[in-house]
């Protein structure tokens, strides 16, 4: 158990471990069977019956495993020490959320905030590759299918019990305490109780903390909610958006796909609009076969879907795939070509989604699904107009085709990525609400408050699509873009906790209490991670000496953190 090897795991422990095919273990019981490339590691629980449930009881369990949850886990298993007894929940067949769903290049990786679990998990994603090599944007990139392994392998060696295909049934709560979660998996087993002293929520959506009758927003404040600048509906500009002037409607009048018809707020009016969401694919150009998967033309493609981006293409047509539709980040090389983690460009048209994203936050898992199928064949048939369509310049054509599927990567997901990047969905209104001006102001009064430092810029992408017809003659315009550095500031252990009159013994620390301002500087891979450590270790204090979260002492919270390598200083 790593508890006993103290708060960082030593590199030829996590090789053996992986050489020893460690990932091999049977899944926690009727929760579902997880994919080849994604065993758990061993169940470590008791198990009791209730009427026809099983019921298993654990100290900490988390939901979602979303690198900020497997960072909680791992925390609080570490903190617990052995023999602990955690389990993660994760609604599908995969681990890894972004990580090891396409998001190769996070930003952020070397600067001097970022410390315990998440730089330990950058650095072990790193063994996987020759020491000293070079990219030409991420310095520390990699492969999903290794942020996978190296996930599995912590997870193993922690001791955590891993329950797949576990959909949220209902939580079960008496007075203010949480006593017990129901999930059911996907093999037509009997529910599962799962109870726990501690339960934290580090899924992207906030599902537990909602089912639990915890406060939460969707979408954007207004100016004055918090006093905020950069708050509600922004201007009808955006950094990366249209440059040039496109009629948004078809020859009968009706706007085209891709642009809004949703009633738009008043300039810095809230509404319940969130930042566009996408898949970050991951594409190759190594030519030989066994490497890659080709392009082709998605099943229902329809051109007339993307006429807005013909329109545009002609417009102001680009001179580059790479740095102005697509930004195309080398992650690896790949024979005689490279592997690439491909996220959305300047371009107004890119794989951001802008508008397809509003109603996943609050949705049912019906309404959840037909979003994400709208994102899949957006983003399949985005690409393959790039490839074929004769308004785009044809050296861009000719770029789009050399690129693939990557033919080793997400193999049970038709080579596509199993997670959508859900960017923003509910946020939580606990304790505390950090707003933009805890960010401007960086400092926190107390100290022994702090529980991570986050360091991004504040970044929110398109929120909308819309008619602008301010100009007299209508046009597209996007809408909704933050882009400003922020960073580094201090986020205090208040944002992780519920107001102590919902629930006692639940930590959120993805869907953090944030604005959606601040939440835009937030909502990095690497933020959760750090943020999911310290609901880990804060989770397990509370379970030890049996408090509410509320009331688990700060300073004893801030010795374990600066123990667990985290950094609780902004350096400005």
């Amino acid at each position: 158990n790593s508890a006993s090897m103290g708060p960082l795991i030593l590199l030829d422990v996590f090789l053996a471990c992986l050489a020893a095919n460690a990932l091999s273990r049977p899944p926690h019981p009727a929760l579902g069977t997880p994919t080849a490339q994604n065993q758990p590691p061993p169940p470590s629980h008791r198990l009791s019956s209730r009427n026809d449930k099983i019921v298993t009881e654990y100290d900490v369990v988390v939901f979602g495993a979303t690198p900020g949850g497997i960072s909680a886990a791992v925390g609080a298993a570490r903190q617990l020490g052995a023999p602990s007894r955690v389990l993660l929940l994760e609604p599908s067949r995969w681990i890894g959320g972004m990580m090891a769903g396409g998001l190769g290049c996070t930003d952020k990786v070397g600067v001097p905030s970022v410390g315990g679990l998440a730089l330990e998990i950058i650095n072990l994603t790193q063994a996987a590759y020759p020491q000293g090599r070079t990219l030409p944007h991420c310095t520390r990139a990699f492969e999903p299918h290794v942020a996978s392994s190296v996930f599995h392998t912590l997870l193993s060696i922690a001791g955590v019990s891993v329950g797949f295909n576990a959909t949220l049934l209902s939580v079960e709560k008496q007075g203010r305490s949480i006593t017990s979660v129901t999930v059911g998996g996907s093999l037509g087993g009997p529910p599962q109780v799962i109870s726990a002293k501690v339960f934290i929520d580090a899924s992207y959506e906030g599902d537990l903390m909602a089912a639990a009758g915890v406060s939460f927003t969707v979408g954007r404040e207004g100016r004055d909610t918090y006093n905020e600048t950069d708050a509600g509906r922004r201007p009808f500009k955006c950094g990366y958006g249209f440059k040039a002037p496109i009629n948004p409607y078809d020859a009968g009048g009706k706007v085209l796909p891709l642009i809004s018809t949703a009633p738009v707020a008043a300039d810095g009016a809230a509404d319940s609009k969130v930042m566009a969401y996408n898949y970050r694919v991951c594409l190759t150009n190594a030519t030989d076969p066994s490497l890659r998967v080709n392009l082709s033309k998605p099943a229902g493609y329809d051109s007339s879907q993307f006429e807005a981006v013909r329109r545009y293409m002609i417009a102001l047509p680009p001179k580059d795939l790479s740095t102005e539709v697509l930004k195309i980040y080398m992650v690896a090389t790949n024979g005689d070509g490279i592997k690439a983690d491909v996220n959305g460009a300047t371009y107004p048209f890119s794989t951001d989604l802008v508008g397809g994203s509003w109603s996943y936050p609050n949705g049912t898992a019906s309404e959840r699904r037909a979003v994400i199928a709208a994102h899949v064949a957006y983003t399949k048939g985005l690409l393959w107009f790039f490839a074929t369509d004769p308004s785009v310049p044809q050296g861009i054509r000719n770029e789009m085709a050399t690129w693939g599927w990557c033919a080793d990567e997400f193999v049970d997901n038709d080579n596509f990525p199993f997670q959508l990047y859900v960017r923003e969905g509910r946020r939580m209104v606990g304790a505390a609400v950090v707003t933009e001006n805890d960010v401007r102001r960086g400092h926190f009064a107390d100290p022994l408050s702090v529980i991570g430092v986050a360091d991004y810029a504040t970044d929110c992408h398109g929120v909308e699509t819309v008619v602008d017809s301010t100009s007299g003659t209508p046009t597209a315009a996007l809408e909704g873009c933050i882009d400003g550095p922020m960073g580094p500031w201090e986020i205090p252990y208040a944002a992780i906790t519920p107001r102590e009159t919902e629930a006692t013994n639940l930590l959120v620390p993805v869907a953090v209490s944030a604005s959606h301002v601040a939440f835009a500087t937030i909502r990095l891979e690497l933020t959760w991670m750090v943020l999911g450590q310290s609901a880990g270790v804060a989770a397990a204090i509370a379970a030890i000496g049996g408090v509410p979260v509320q009331q688990v002492p700060l300073p004893a919270l801030h010795a374990a953190l600066l123990k667990a390598g985290q950094v609780l200083r902004a350096e400005r």
